[in-house]
């Protein structure tokens, strides 16, 4: 193991402690931002790459992403944990829920089905809290038969 700071060209201050390989993060490590963001998990080739947790700590939306990584975006099963209490459970493509996954909010909705590019996409359920609910297709978020 070793521990080094790196600085890249956008200012931001990173520490990393991790395995490395010809002097790139590639095994197991831990990765620091300056703005307390962290990652925890496998890297391949200096990016994010295999099962990992990533904490996010900028005031954006979601709190937690703990599954598949690769070239440095959540790719393939997934856990996003929002500060608002909502948690997506599922695939992932491109850092962005696609595929089948369950959306589940703290008022009790939920949504079981299908995800294109962070919408509902395809064939689905979404359960409001009073049970009701709309079966069928999703086109990008909107409920159309």
């Amino acid at each position: 193991m070793s521990e080094r700071t790196i600085e890249f060209e956008d200012g931001w201050r990173k520490v990393y402690t991790g395995e490395l390989k010809d002097d790139k993060r590639h095994g197991n490590g831990k990765m620091v931002w300056e703005n307390g963001a962290k990652y925890s998990g496998e890297w391949k080739n200096d990016k994010m790459d295999g099962l990992g947790k990533y904490t996010f700590s900028d005031g954006k939306i979601p709190k937690e992403h703990i599954g598949r990584f690769k070239n440095g975006l959540p790719n393939g099963k997934g856990l996003l944990t929002y500060k608002n209490g909502n948690i997506y459970d599922g695939d992932f493509k491109d850092g962005k829920r696609h595929g089948k996954g369950t959306m589940k909010c703290p008022d009790g909705t939920k949504y079981v089905g299908e995800w294109k590019d962070a919408k509902e996409h395809g064939q689905g359920t979404f359960t409001y809290p009073n049970g009701s609910k709309d079966e069928g297709v999703w086109r990008n978020g909107e409920f159309v038969e």
